[in-house]
């Protein structure tokens, strides 16, 4: 038989059960779906594709997702088809996708409270206890939130001790690079770098690149970035968990749950060597207010390791991403590389390091990055969204409790706000050597859920690509083709194709 137009596959001998009673069971299991399905077109939902009764779109998104590879891709092509707002079915979960901006601005923003919570079905269940900054609704967000600022704060963000520390994981990346005697693809260098920040703010210090526990958490994690939008049936409908077989869900939920127990581990150890007095990290901040008394009501046990993972899956994985398309890009646009080194040359010379301090007077450098993002949104939907109450989006009937996503990409592949949209064009970004603002412009989200690691990001963005460019040259490998910037995205983030360079001192 065909399961989703995927494969054929023969039945199995443990189906040899299947009797009269349960093919009644699954003919009033599918009439059910079929008068569901009838009731929710009668409230004047949000067009998409037919919905099969159980699986819904499952076959529709496997078959597309096979075509391009791309979730992006998937819902500009759905888009075209359909309008601004798509509904799609993944087993029993309703999904809303929302393409247009005026609408996108209307769902964290304008109307924020109809919006405000975050989903709670299985999949959110399985991958995040419903926990974590991400997560979490209620005071229960309000008050992670609020935690993760001040650590965010206190660890580092706009301080010199930060920005040295990313200075130093630049400058013995770049020695890694450069020591490569063969071509290489990039992008793993840059998860080694932007992971050690991340976890020297976490666990107050870093790991060496050669690190066995390095080398497996970030594997584990990168597969998840790949993994954790993957369609497989098993990850919509529970009772096929049961079946014998190992799909990439289930492995998404194994590397979570090994990575969980490493976390504790480290505050287990945090523990032995904690002093109330010396605020090392993260762990520590978090020991403290658990052990003293604190008027956070909600920071129970679950919540570090959530916010650690959180951290990482909407910091160091989006920001390490940019890094690899900024450095394909660079190659790509050799001249827009030179345009960057000259500017940093005007302003801080070979003599010192580039600091934040020294974003102000690149307007030109900041351009491109800001270029750089918006050409190939990175993340390209934001973290999904889920109405408290039955609500209307541009006359369509949005139940209770669906899940409604903004698609950025379709904002910032717009030529109605960025003209030739595909071209990289840094001065699209400048009037007079000013930088000019855009309110089409939103890598980081939108509304009052916008993500709390925006400065961060932005600086280490802007600290690790100067300081790469201030003393190296990134060029492609001899022999190999010019890279394309058509990514995949199957996960979280939007992934460059695998291309070769040589990095060389200036």
């Amino acid at each position: 038989m065909q399961l989703l137009g995927l494969e054929k596959i023969s039945l199995p001998s443990w189906l040899s059960w299947v009797d009269t009673r349960s093919t009644l069971v699954f003919s009033v299991t599918f009439l059910t779906g079929m008068l569901w399905t009838s009731s929710q077109r009668k409230k004047n939902p949000p067009p998409g594709p037919m919905i099969w009764p159980i699986i819904g779109n499952l076959p529709q998104v496997s078959r597309e997702m096979r075509k391009h590879k791309n979730q992006s891709k998937m819902l500009q092509e759905f888009s075209k088809q359909y309008g601004p707002v798509i509904s799609l079915h993944l087993g029993p979960q309703d999904i809303v996708f929302v393409t247009d901006y005026d609408l996108i601005k209307e769902v964290p923003q304008t109307n924020a409270f109809e919006y405000s919570n975050r989903p709670s079905d299985i999949f959110f269940e399985e991958f995040n206890h419903n926990n974590g900054m991400l997560f979490a609704n209620g005071k229960k967000w309000e008050e992670i939130r609020k935690f993760t600022v001040v650590a965010l704060r206190d660890f580092g963000v706009g301080k010199r001790s930060l920005e040295f520390i990313v200075q130093k994981e630049a400058e013995l990346i770049c020695e890694k690079m450069v020591s490569e005697k063969e071509p290489f693809y990039p992008k793993k260098y840059m998860g080694l770098a932007v992971a050690n920040v991340i976890f020297n703010i976490v666990f107050g210090d870093r790991f060496e690149y050669d690190d066995p526990d390095f080398m497996d958490i970030l594997a584990k994690m990168d597969f998840m970035a790949r993994s954790v939008g993957a369609t497989t049936i098993d990850r919509f409908i529970r009772i096929l968990r049961y079946i014998p077989i190992d799909t990439p869900w289930k492995k998404v939920l194994r590397n979570r749950n090994q990575l969980e127990k490493y976390t504790y581990k480290k505050i287990e150890e945090h523990k032995e060597t904690f002093d109330p007095n010396v605020m090392r990290d993260y762990i520590d901040l978090y020991l403290k207010i658990t052990q003293e008394g604190h008027k956070y009501e909600t920071l129970t046990e679950p919540h570090p390791f959530q916010t650690i993972f959180d951290l990482y899956f909407a910091g160091a994985e989006t920001t390490s991403t940019s890094l690899d398309w900024f450095i394909l890009y660079m190659i790509i646009h050799p001249d827009i590389q030179k345009k960057i080194q000259q500017e940093i040359e005007q302003v801080v010379g070979d003599g010192r390091k580039v600091t934040l301090e020294d974003r102000g007077a690149m307007p030109y450098t900041v351009a491109a990055l800001q270029e750089l993002q918006r050409v190939v949104s990175i993340a390209p939907t934001t973290v999904p969204h889920c109405t408290v109450k039955d609500t209307h989006l541009n006359g369509y009937f949005i139940p209770e409790d669906t899940m409604v996503i903004p698609h950025i990409a379709s904002i910032h592949l717009n030529p109605k706000y960025f003209p030739e949209p595909l071209k990289f064009e840094p001065e699209r970004w400048l009037d007079g050597g000013k930088l000019i603002k855009s309110e089409h412009f939103l890598p980081f989200g939108i509304g009052p859920r916008k993500w709390v690691g925006e400065n961060l990001a932005k600086m280490e963005l802007f600290i690790f690509a100067t300081n790469f460019l201030q003393h190296y040259n990134f060029k492609l490998a001899d022999g190999h083709p010019k890279p394309t910037t058509e990514g995949t995205n199957t996960g979280i983030t939007m992934q460059s194709q695998p291309y070769y360079i040589k990095v060389e001192r200036r």
